[in-house]
């Protein structure tokens, strides 16, 4: 059975701070997810801001959607 080129896109699911992606093609990628401090939904770091205090621990994190 064909699809008649219907593109599926990707999925991903998060689960205990990990996103896992699955691709197109049937491939996976593993990455690590954050809560975001400002719209708290779960995102992947990547893009990610991080803020820290002098101590250098971090205080603030913002999703890459949050950051622009």
């Amino acid at each position: 059975m064909e699809t008649a080129g219907i593109d599926v896109g990707e999925l991903t699911f998060i689960k205990e701070g990990i996103a896992t992606t699955i691709h197109d093609d049937g491939t996976t990628t593993v990455m690590n997810a954050k809560q975001c401090d400002q719209c708290n939904e779960w995102q992947t770091a990547l893009g990610g801001f991080s803020y820290r205090d002098v101590s250098g621990e971090v205080v603030l994190w913002l999703c890459a959607q949050c950051r622009a």
